[in-house]
């Protein structure tokens, strides 16, 4: 498979909104040019108002474009084209090597068809968040002028040793391949992730107790006569200890509640998509994780309201 990055050229009537706000007249966007056999897309029903016979056009390039991109905003494939029709002509700023170098040229490009998104991340395993048109092998290298491949898709559900075996039978034994996941495993890249991680959560977590803790020391010196008046009538220091924490434990249910309505969203949201992709798999939602998330805010307001009360009373004594 082959994969290029080129540009669409539009006008202002071929996006709807959702896909885009510019109105500006020629319009540049990035698309993925992508070539593989197309017995692929036809084994998974992705290609639909495929023209046929005399309405091709043989002075032009055949390229189906795809109809939706997914959208994380709203969680749902949104339609790409207004009212884009087969048979028209498309314009494409194409990379051609010219030398050791590459030069852009405009092509235009008949549609021959479009590609249901939907369907093709079943093959290619691809949010497709960004435009993108497919295009023939044999029509890519009339297009480019030479023929070569910088992708091998396929899926697999055998062992990994399974995996690389059915990799060579596909590019065979001259071409040599990088694992990305066994180097990420073995060099410094897991390290390096956890690292950030625990690194950012540290850093969120001080800023978090200085804040509430720096809020509390306000409130409490605002709060000095009302607890005076609870003292004089006879509320114990215990008393009102406990009265503080509650209102601690409150806060920081709040706060959890929030975290993990958050934290819920987007895991139900990655849930949805997966489950479109993977239709006929039994998929799991990783609840553990928006534990993890909601107990977090929670321990940090009481032990920062447990702090507070401890040198309010400090204070108090001085």
């Amino acid at each position: 498979m082959l994969s290029v990055d080129v540009i669409y050229l539009s006008d202002k009537d071929d996006f709807r909104k959702e896909y885009t706000s510019n109105k500006n007249k020629n319009v540049e966007y990035s698309y993925e040019l992508l070539s593989f056999d197309k017995r692929e897309l036809n084994k998974y029903k992705a290609i639909y108002n495929e023209l046929k016979g005399s309405e091709l056009k043989s002075d032009y390039p055949k390229v189906y474009l795809k109809d939706r991109v997914y959208s994380r905003y709203n969680n749902e494939y949104i339609s790409v084209f207004k009212n884009k029709k087969v048979g028209e002509i498309v314009n494409f700023r194409v990379p051609l090597k010219n030398g050791n170098r590459f030069d852009f040229k405009n092509i235009k490009m008949q549609v021959a068809g479009f590609i249901n998104t939907k369907n093709l991340g079943a093959l290619i395993l691809s949010k497709g968040l960004i435009g993108g048109a497919y295009i023939e092998p044999n029509e890519l290298n009339k297009v480019l002028g030479y023929k070569r491949y910088n992708t091998v898709y396929f899926n697999s559900t055998g062992s990994e040793d399974m995996t690389i075996k059915k990799l060579r039978e596909a590019i065979g034994n001259e071409y040599q391949y990088k694992n990305f996941f066994e180097e990420f495993k073995s060099g410094d890249g897991e390290k390096q992730v956890s690292f950030e991680i625990f690194t950012n959560m540290i850093y969120t977590v001080t800023i978090s107790v200085f804040t509430i803790l720096s809020s509390l020391k306000i409130i409490f010196s605002m709060r000095k006569r009302e607890d005076h008046i609870i003292n004089c009538v006879g509320a114990s220091k215990r008393r009102m200890k406990k009265m503080y924490m509650k209102e601690g434990i409150k806060y920081g249910i709040i706060s959890s509640l929030i975290t993990a309505s958050i934290a819920l969203y987007g895991v139900i949201e990655e849930y949805m998509y997966m489950k479109k992709i993977f239709s006929n798999t039994i998929l799991y939602i990783n609840y553990y994780r928006v534990l993890i998330f909601s107990l977090v805010p929670f321990m940090i307001f009481v032990v920062c309201y447990y702090i507070a009360i401890n040198k309010k009373e400090e204070n108090g004594r001085t």
